[in-house]
């Protein structure tokens, strides 16, 4: 992500309304621009869609690229656009509302597709923080070497290769999908 150094002292809400608003993350109140490579984007794309199959059946919300997440409470000029996310059923159960600009309330699993330009140390930090506001499940998807690494909240870490079938965990129960059909077709 490369920062836009005239951004300085944004609100989310100021941010949200800038005409290329998508193409944007707000870390205390700086924009850092997406940078994302193409097969990152078809990637992440792929996953919400795998998730709106799944809601389809079991229920729940799927989202892909451009849903606005502000999870740091009121105080923390900050927002993030994940690849994707799901919110269960039993999540909106309890009272969670996934309505207005940005989304509040902390989905069960997260997406992060990872682009060439995105540093380890970067993807570690914004991984941790998703997990510390509540998120269950986070995806870190690599689409170079057709890998998905999930962590959760428990302190679990498991990678799933190309050639395995990835299980959803508690998150997201009965979900499986085979690891290759995430990423583009080789040629």
């Amino acid at each position: 992500m490369s920062v836009l150094p005239a951004s300085r002292g944004l609100t989310p809400e100021e941010a949200d309304l800038l005409p290329d608003a998508e193409a944007y993350e707000l870390e205390d109140g700086v924009l850092k621009e997406r940078e994302m490579s193409v097969e990152s984007a078809w990637t992440g794309n792929r996953i919400g869609s795998v998730f709106d199959n799944y809601a389809k059946t079991n229920g729940g919300l799927a989202f892909g690229d451009g849903l606005a997440m502000k999870l740091w409470g009121e105080n923390r000029a900050k927002f993030v656009r994940p690849d994707a996310a799901f919110i269960s059923q039993a999540t909106l159960a309890a009272g969670e509302s996934p309505r207005g600009a940005f989304l509040t309330a902390s989905p069960d699993v997260v997406v992060e597709v990872i682009s060439p330009g995105d540093r380890a140390q970067d993807v570690a930090k914004k991984t941790q923080e998703y997990l510390d506001v509540g998120v269950s499940a986070v995806w870190i998807v690599y689409p170079n070497t057709r890998a998905v690494v999930v962590q959760r909240r428990t302190g679990e870490i498991r990678m799933f290769p190309e050639g395995s079938v990835l299980d959803g965990g508690d998150e997201l129960p009965g979900f499986t999908c085979e690891v290759a059909s995430l990423f583009l077709p080789v040629d």
